[in-house]
């Protein structure tokens, strides 16, 4: 679950289909993991992850009809986040890293008016990012933090 506030810009090149988006999103994911110990013995724990990130992407618009535009995007990210596991209601380990991640996204805008349209996508962000950064010499983490998103929102051109 999370939030993206974003603002971006149409380049001059390409007939104005290619843009920069820049932003802020926020993102809350929970998994169930396992911590060995030893060979037999497991514990059932709770990872859970808050993410800060700043993603820059570049947009293309490869096919506009009538009201909506599909559209492609690519791009990185500067994650800031926050790793925590939990045992029942007690707290394991908590570690925070900063790390650059990867993202792709697909979508599209069906245009309500000239300024307003609602915006439709789907994507992979996190690409690269591993929660190995959040080890720790008594504690070791492994795993991909790359995350599948989709969002719904309203886009104001201007």
């Amino acid at each position: 679950f999370g939030a993206r506030v974003s603002l971006g810009g149409a380049l001059p090149v390409l007939d104005r289909k290619l843009s920069v988006i820049g932003g802020l999103e926020i993102a809350r994911s929970v998994s169930e993991g396992l911590i060995n110990f030893g060979k037999d013995q497991t514990l059932v724990v709770d990872n859970q992850i808050y993410s800060l990130s700043l993603p820059l992407e570049f947009e293309y618009l490869y096919l506009k009809t009538g009201p909506v535009s599909f559209l492609a995007a690519a791009g990185g990210e500067l994650r800031f986040d926050t790793t925590t596991i939990d045992q029942d209601i007690t707290r394991i380990a908590a570690r925070k890293t900063t790390q650059v991640a990867g993202r792709i996204r697909l979508g599209f805008v069906y245009d309500l008016s000239e300024v307003v349209g609602v915006t439709f996508s789907t994507g992979l962000r996190g690409i690269g990012a591993t929660a190995e950064k959040a080890s720790s010499a008594s504690f070791a983490v492994a795993g991909s933090l790359m995350q599948a998103f989709a969002t719904i929102g309203f886009q104001l051109s201007f």
